[in-house]
């Protein structure tokens, strides 16, 4: 089962065109401003979200971008060569997850989704949401046995914004939801730009691309995003409860 995540060059363009805009509002350097307001220092390579100048894959990006290259074709070369895959992850279908604790010592099992491209509909088309419930029921029988000292579940993505997610859990699980500005130096608030083919989602791409025209000030810039990121959390007995009727 494929999980590369393997973005289309044409996402990297929305990034660096976010990237400009950015600094021309502020005023600030290009280079600058991609280190620290994009997620390219981890896709060229890096793969961690601490800023190392000493990098040899930031280095290489540096000077061939003052050479002359350009800077989409630059990062995505770049992107493709160094891609890691991380198989260390055990899935369930199209989730994961990983277990923590917090200061109080309490265990949270923290969700993660990745379409693994297992059918032409999408992942969570309405003929794959028995798919995806039997996976989270395994996912959360896992849990139960490896972890019984979980005490809640957490996620933080933009694909709470749809229902055709968020049906695949329990209602209680988005009581007190919590939406935060998208940041986009991370690489999950850009994945509302990739369709279900691991394409480029030309509408909401065209309408972001409009809206990042239109900006003035760094308070628009917070706008450009059609989705935010939202972060649920609610007691794991609602979910062991929820699954166990599947």
């Amino acid at each position: 089962m494929n999980k590369r995540e393997e973005y289309p060059k044409e996402l990297f363009h929305l990034i660096i065109e976010y990237a400009k805009k950015r600094a021309e509002i502020t005023g600030s350097d290009l280079i600058e401003t991609i280190k620290n307001f994009t997620p390219i220092y981890y896709l060229i390579g890096n793969y961690d979200w601490e800023i190392n100048e000493d990098s040899k894959y930031w280095k290489e990006f540096l000077e061939r971008y003052y050479k002359g290259e350009d800077l989409v074709e630059l990062i995505y070369e770049m992107y493709n060569k160094n891609y890691q895959e991380f198989t260390n992850h055990k899935w369930f279908g199209c989730f994961r997850y990983k277990y923590i604790e917090d200061d109080q010592r309490n265990g949270i099992v923290k969700m993660h989704f990745l379409n693994n491209r297992s059918s032409k509909e999408g992942p969570l088309a309405s003929s794959q949401k028995e798919k995806r419930l039997r996976e989270l029921k395994e996912l959360f029988e896992d849990v139960k046995k490896k972890h019984p000292n979980a005490k809640y579940v957490q996620g933080g993505s933009w694909l709470y914004n749809l229902e055709v997610y968020r049906r695949l859990f329990p209602k209680e699980y988005f009581t007190d939801m919590k939406p935060i500005y998208p940041k986009p130096q991370m690489l999950v608030i850009w994945g509302q730009f990739i369709n279900s083919e691991w394409g480029i989602h030309k509408d909401r791409s065209e309408r972001f691309l409009e809206k990042l025209k239109e900006c003035k000030t760094e308070e628009d810039l917070k706008n450009v995003f059609e989705f935010v990121e939202l972060f649920p959390k609610c007691e794991i007995k609602y979910f062991y409860d929820y699954y166990s009727k599947i």
